[in-house]
């Protein structure tokens, strides 16, 4: 997904090192996103807004700057490039909006243009249009979103998506990479801890970053997002049979039937890390441990099967699935990022069978319907 970096100073005088910090921040962002890049900066004389297929070498004299460095999920070419402009509003989002999307324009735009929508007909109250299309939007979203007419800057999100943070009495900094905030941090010399940003709640960035609302997250059983896609939150079935039933949609791709609900999205790698018998009484299980790899981001996961044949089983249903990823049709396949599964059982430290698939990842079509 896309990564948003920003820098503020509070003292609000303009100043070039903002700009040297950002160069580095942008560049670490763009190794993996680079599908285009585009800002927004403020300075007294008002805001600046600027978009590019290319890398930007940042100059300006500002005290904030906000950048985006996009990876495509939907809407190719320059047009679909952020931050996206309608009326007096400017919108940054990292993530994927499900339902929404197609290959002339992004399902940021489209819901860009139904968050304005829903303003016009709120008479302008922002706040409460956020809130209203954070109550029937499926998907994952971080959002930065700032006025031209007042030149505030509004911050937002929902659970599955990171954004991290680090603060003192001159600067507020916040990236979705967090090897970014740690290199401002030593940048602009900021002693306090790097932190994550809450979920579900609006920030005035320039107002001391002040909770000025809550928004009601979007359930729905058929949807999972991210690390909150979890044996434990997805099924409290006790066979594996049941959970394998489950269909999920991971962030806009149609779903394949995966074991727990997970389904592989660009650069993401799984593993099963081992098998451990239980050590309750009187109980005969096993524990299936699963490492999941998203970029940076790390994840144990644990699955309890009744007897050691449900683990083969299960064995051999995530080889079915993994190659059955590989081979489905070219037609199928409008964006493709190859990738590796790596599967092995150990049982009592003696390692059973290894399973090892080169497979391309589908991006078929938004999963709502």
């Amino acid at each position: 997904m896309c990564n948003i970096n920003l820098i503020y100073k509070k003292d609000e005088k303009p100043s070039r090192r903002l700009a040297e910090c950002m160069n580095v921040m942008s560049s670490l962002s763009w190794i993996s996103n680079n599908d285009g890049e585009g800002f927004i900066s403020l300075n007294k004389k008002g805001m600046k807004i600027e978009r590019n297929m290319n890398k930007i070498i940042y100059k300006q004299n500002a005290f904030l700057i906000s950048t985006h460095q996009r990876l495509t999920t939907s809407g190719y070419g320059g047009n679909n490039i952020h931050p996206h402009e309608i009326d007096d509003f400017v919108l940054q989002h990292n993530g994927v909006i499900y339902g929404l999307g197609n290959n002339k324009e992004s399902d940021t735009k489209m819901f860009f243009k139904r968050l304005m929508e829903t303003n016009e007909m709120n008479k302008g109250n922002i706040i409460q249009s956020i809130k209203d299309m954070s109550k029937e939007t499926y998907g994952s979203y971080s959002i930065v979103l700032a006025n031209k007419k007042n030149n505030q800057f509004l911050y937002f999100k929902e659970s599955s998506t990171r954004m991290y943070f680090i603060e003192d009495k001159d600067y507020f900094i916040m990236s979705t990479n967090e090897k970014n905030v740690e290199y401002a941090k030593l940048f602009f010399g900021i002693k306090s801890k790097i932190k994550e940003m809450k979920a579900n709640t609006i920030f005035d960035i320039r107002n001391n970053l002040k909770k000025i609302d809550k928004i009601e997250e979007c359930y729905n059983d058929n949807y999972y997002r991210g690390h909150s896609a979890t044996s434990n939150n997805i099924s409290k079935k006790s066979s594996i049979t049941s959970i394998k039933q489950i269909r999920c949609y991971y962030n806009g791709i149609k779903a394949v039937e995966f074991v727990n609900g997970y389904e592989h999205l660009g650069s993401m790698s799984v593993k099963l890390k081992g098998i451990q018998r239980s050590k309750k009484k009187g109980k005969k299980e096993y524990i299936l441990k699963r490492e999941r790899k998203i970029r940076e981001d790390k994840e144990i996961e644990e699955i309890i099967c009744e007897s050691f044949d449900s683990l083969k089983d299960e064995f051999e249903y995530q080889k079915e699935v993994t190659q059955n990823l590989a081979n489905l049709p070219e037609s199928a396949i409008f964006s493709r990022e190859s990738g590796i599964i790596k599967w092995y059982f150990l049982l009592d430290d003696n390692k059973i069978e290894t399973f090892v698939d080169n497979y391309y990842v589908p991006t078929i079509e938004p999963a709502m319907t």
